[in-house]
């Protein structure tokens, strides 16, 4: 783990406690959905240097989060349940949360979960300089 990460999640836990201290929602969700994708990666470190091809996983995760979240803000803009319409019985709001949202860390907790059980595969060195007593 490279100090960039450490960096970039200090600056990111700045912005949360600005967004507390100001009050605003977004400065404190935003930062927060980028900071768990950099967990997910830090996490992900020693199986993404083995297998380059789960990258997808912190990636995806942030991106899916920060495209919900911002649906739902944008939704929420002008009314705090989104308008009129319903959503599987749903207002958009709850909806977006609900079966967006909350589906996808339920969703992205197991494959995070599967991900650390695959076995790992260790590389066999032989050593023939070395005797064996």
């Amino acid at each position: 783990m490279s100090n960039r990460f450490v960096y970039a999640s200090v600056a990111l836990l700045v912005l949360i406690i600005i967004g507390m201290l100001v009050g605003s929602f977004r400065l404190i969700i935003y930062p927060y959905l980028v900071l768990v994708g950099i967990l997910l990666f830090i996490g992900l470190a020693k199986k993404i240097k083995v297998n380059k091809k789960i990258i997808w996983i912190p990636t995806l995760v942030t991106f899916l989060f920060l495209l919900l979240q911002g649906w739902l803000d944008l939704a929420t803009l002008r009314s705090p349940i989104g308008g009129e319409n319903l959503i599987f019985g749903f207002t958009i709001s709850t909806a977006i949360y609900y079966l967006g949202i909350w589906t996808l860390c339920a969703s992205f907790s197991l494959i995070y979960v599967w991900t650390f059980s695959q076995p790992q595969v260790e590389q066999s060195s032989i050593n023939t300089n070395s005797l064996d007593l």
